[in-house]
């Protein structure tokens, strides 16, 4: 038999052939992150392209995992903690014997990669990965592949490559606190593939002592129980279940990290679904206020009462205020609007021609609009500005409005560009980025802005 090629980085990052992304850094914020200009562009990432991305004579290459029958090649756990400690998180990752690879992002934070030796259902791989940014203490980070289907029109999101300009890269890989070459990586990366029946979730902690009556159960359901706690009183759920079993781990001497990684790794392996990562910290937190070494002393149970109820007076009409509509029955001065639905039925499309409408004060369908042409701030954390405008300016040609007529109107934003995150999760706890908040309502009202979008919440937030 000769001998086989050497693996190469794009044979590691197969993904759509429908469209890639293309990166180029401006500058660096006051936080450290990389920004600058991000376009999705039609077509795979060919060679060329990733020969440039190396090379470091082109824009940065960004690829979609997702392929068009929905399954996939590669993964990510997207670690958004600018300066994170790689070393520790890959002795992590290596502590619960999972098969991830660790790589510096574009911005300063992590990629830990999973690597398929054949393709597999993007589902199963999405759900195999936020098991294990959860068993590591971001639960609640980004995932990619971000989508379970892909169609030529939604192909799905792109992630930054590793290994920009290679010779000099600040996108390395990392092993055994060692910092890897190109071919290094890849080898490395090639020796950890898997095949996706292969993956396990990562380890299952002991089971507490046989001695105490509390068990935790290998399934806990959301409404799953009656159990029984130490003084056989019947609780319900996965809250309680995680609970006690905090109580039972602190009553035997469980510091505050080990109850905070031990309830995390429980909730992503046995809880169907898991809790969310704010209400697992607020669990977290309340076993952690236990003394260490201590039995849990339980609560006096305070029984609610019914308040006081009485029979209702009837108010004049004219003094209920009147709801300030700014835009057909959705949006309303002073109110949070939400469009919810599936992915990729048109969601973005809607509100983006609701804006072109806004601005030009014409209803799409209905006749109830404002008394003036509105203010927008639009803000699109997963398109690039090209897409964005696409949609505008086909809006605007649909109607037959002139986009001259709507100029100062407008305020638009990719996160893309720059990423707008106004709360991150840091390990269990969640840091809420005040000061950006403020600085958001400030420009909106020294703007005259009525009506803020940002599209998709989800991407606002990596909690």
């Amino acid at each position: 038999m000769g001998n086989q090629s050497p693996v190469k980085i794009w044979d590691l990052f197969g993904g759509s052939n429908e469209a890639h992304g293309r990166y180029t850094v401006q500058r660096t914020s006051e936080r450290g992150k990389a920004e600058g200009k991000a376009v999705t562009e039609p077509g795979p990432a060919t060679q060329a392209i990733w020969n440039a991305h190396l090379a470091g004579t082109g824009p940065g290459v960004g690829v979609i995992p997702i392929r068009r029958d929905g399954t996939v090649l590669w993964g990510c756990i997207d670690v958004d903690v600018i300066g994170i400690d790689h070393a520790a998180l890959e002795q992590d990752i290596e502590d619960l014997k999972l098969p991830l690879v660790v790589s510096r992002s574009k911005s300063g934070g992590a990629h830990a990669f999973l690597f398929l030796k054949e393709p597999a259902p993007a589902s199963a791989i999405q759900h195999y990965l936020a098991q294990c940014s959860s068993a590591l203490g971001y639960g609640g980070c980004e995932i990619f592949p971000k989508q379970t289907a892909a169609t030529e029109e939604q192909p799905g999101n792109w992630l930054n490559m590793p290994y920009f300009f290679a010779d000099k890269t600040n996108r390395y890989g990392t092993h055994n606190g060692e910092l890897l070459d190109l071919q290094t990586f890849v080898d490395f990366a090639a020796s950890r593939r898997v095949l996706a029946d292969e993956l396990v979730p990562p380890r299952q902690f002991e089971p507490v002592l046989a001695s105490e009556r509390f068990q935790l159960p290998e399934i806990i359901e959301e409404s799953s129980g009656p159990y029984q706690d130490s003084k056989g009183k019947d609780y319900y759920g996965r809250n309680q279940v995680l609970y006690h079993h905090g109580c039972s781990l602190r009553s035997r001497g469980a510091d505050d990290a080990t109850v905070a990684s031990n309830l995390a790794e429980v909730n992503a392996n046995r809880c169907r679904p898991p809790i969310e990562p704010r209400k697992l910290d607020l669990i977290i937190r309340q076993v952690q206020k236990l003394p260490v070494g201590e039995p849990a002393q339980s609560k006096k149970e305070t029984i609610p009462k019914l308040p006081k109820l009485e029979p209702a007076v009837w108010p004049a009409p004219a003094s209920i205020p009147r709801l300030d509509r700014l835009y057909g029955h959705h949006y309303v001065r002073g109110f949070v609007s939400v469009t919810a639905g599936p992915g990729g039925i048109g969601k973005s499309s809607l509100s983006q021609a609701e804006v072109v409408m806004m601005l030009a004060h014409i209803g799409m369908v209905e006749g109830r609009l404002s008394p003036r042409p509105l203010n927008v701030l639009y803000v699109n954390l997963e398109d690039d500005l090209d897409q964005i405008w696409r949609h505008f300016l086909a809006t605007a040609s649909h109607y037959g409005i002139d986009p001259k007529t709507l100029e100062g109107k407008l305020f638009v934003h990719s996160g893309q560009d720059q990423p707008i995150k106004i709360a991150e999760l840091k390990k269990h706890d969640v840091r809420v980025w005040t000061e950006l908040v403020d600085e958001l309502i400030q420009f909106a009202l020294a703007n005259n802005i009525d009506v803020v979008i940002f599209d998709p919440f989800v991407s606002l937030h990596s909690v």
